[in-house]
């Protein structure tokens, strides 16, 4: 950490950084920078306590969140000319991963230019280095960590009052990296009635993995806190945890357009690493997730690449992405009334394929060697490798035919078929998707 020339501590960039996860009074004004709002509390109950903009179109947000008892920043980004008394506009939450904050899509994952030009509001949230997207069972010595409660409940009406956006479902759309891929897909399982499109990269898909598992009891330490805080203990507490598992809770996305974009952890991809062990965990996480979609009959794009958990490939996914939250959002506004719910559409809209998702792919992997998928992992999700224990044998973590780095798996309508794994050709789906 360097330091700015006011004296306030900065970041890489040389910013000011905000001043967050302090304690407060709940409804007391805090000071502001120059040029700041004054703080004001909202109908939330969140207090503002500084607004800065740091370019044309993006803005960071100091907020008193209540119900975590201290201060939380986040970042959000409008498109050029906004103008909220006359634009009401869909909105993405992009959810950072672990070990990070609400600042990385934009100082690092180039969120600001992927975006440029399109009618998004973009919100950028804080979640701890490891506030795992949920409600822990268990306070820490930093206070509440009741992150699922502060994003959807606080932080998404005071943006949609704010930035007068539209409120219907299929104007929400929630992705995330890594830990945040397990948010955006835990989120939309938990409230569908919430979001209508949901995007995974490089997800943390199975918390009953064990090298997930491991990470999310070690990480607690960051926090403050102890294993065991975040969801109670894996095995005592094991019903708390599937609840809180994207692949134990496939069914509730049967409403939700769910994209999952993984790399497979081995050296060869086009920006480079490997092997990768954390990318590992992940792309072992996303093919059970997938799976479980798939024996559901739910719709969804998966796709698999060579390549590392790292930032080149995430913004690769994130512009792969886009054109269909664009889409389902354009799709589902009633011409009647801005931020209306849809009335005379499709209720399982065909995915515009886009430039990057070829109708005709051919679902056999790229030739190479393909990841082993039974291997043992040595390492967690994060910065600090974990011994954990051998994987559980069910479900079977062997990819089916077609889930090697360069596959891409969609069950659409239409679909991609299946790979008869006798003769290596394509066979179609006896099930009708959704």
């Amino acid at each position: 950490m360097t330091a700015a020339t006011d004296g306030a501590p900065a970041d890489a960039s040389g910013r000011p950084e905000p001043d967050v996860d302090r304690p407060h009074r709940a409804g007391a004004a805090g000071a502001t920078t120059a040029g700041a709002k004054a703080a004001v509390p909202s109908p939330e109950g969140l207090v503002v306590r500084d607004e800065r903009p740091l370019t044309e179109r993006l803005t960071e947000v100091v907020v008193a969140s209540p119900v975590l008892a201290r201060d939380v920043a986040l970042r959000v980004l409008v498109p050029g000319g906004f103008d909220p008394a006359r634009d009401h506009l869909p909105v993405l939450w992009l959810l950072h991963g672990g070990d990070d904050d609400h600042r990385s899509w934009s100082d690092k994952g180039a969120a600001e230019a992927c975006t440029a030009g399109l009618p998004l509001i973009v919100v950028m949230p804080d979640c701890s280095p490891f506030g795992w997207y949920t409600d822990w069972v268990r306070p820490t010595a930093r206070g509440p960590q009741q992150w699922e409660t502060h994003h959807l409940h606080e932080l998404r009406p005071w943006v949609e009052a704010r930035y007068r956006t539209r409120t219907d479902r299929e104007a929400r759309a929630v992705v995330g990296l890594s830990m945040g891929g397990l948010g955006a897909l835990g989120y939309a399982a938990r409230h569908p009635e919430l979001f209508g499109f949901a995007a995974a990269f490089s997800g943390a898909l199975d918390i009953r993995d064990p090298a997930i598992q491991a990470t999310v009891q070690w990480s607690t330490g960051a926090m403050g806190g102890s294993p065991g805080d975040v969801w109670g203990d894996p095995v005592a507490d094991a019903d708390a945890w599937r609840a809180h598992n994207p692949t134990d809770l496939v069914e509730q996305l049967r409403s939700v357009e769910v994209q999952v974009r993984t790399g497979d952890g081995a050296p060869g991809g086009r920006h480079g690493g490997g092997p990768d062990p954390i990318e590992v965990a992940v792309h072992r996480a996303s093919v059970r997730f997938h799976r479980a979609l798939d024996d559901a009959g739910i719709g969804h794009v998966f796709t698999v690449e060579a390549g590392v958990h790292d930032w080149p490939y995430w913004q690769d996914h994130l512009a792969a992405t886009l054109p269909r939250v664009v889409a389902r959002a354009a799709a589902g506004r009633s011409p009647s009334r801005p931020g209306a719910p849809p009335t005379d559409l499709d209720p399982d809209p065909k995915p515009d394929p886009g430039p990057h998702l070829d109708p005709d792919f051919d679902p056999m992997p790229a030739p190479g060697p393909d990841l082993d998928l039974d291997q043992k992992p040595d390492a967690g999700l994060g910065p600090d490798p974990v011994p954990v224990p051998a994987p559980d044998p069910d479900p079977d973590p062997m990819p089916a035919p077609g889930l090697g780095a360069g596959a891409e798996h969609r069950r659409d309508r239409p679909h991609a078929p299946d790979v008869n794994p006798r003769t290596g050709r394509p066979a179609p789906h006896e099930r009708n998707p959704r």
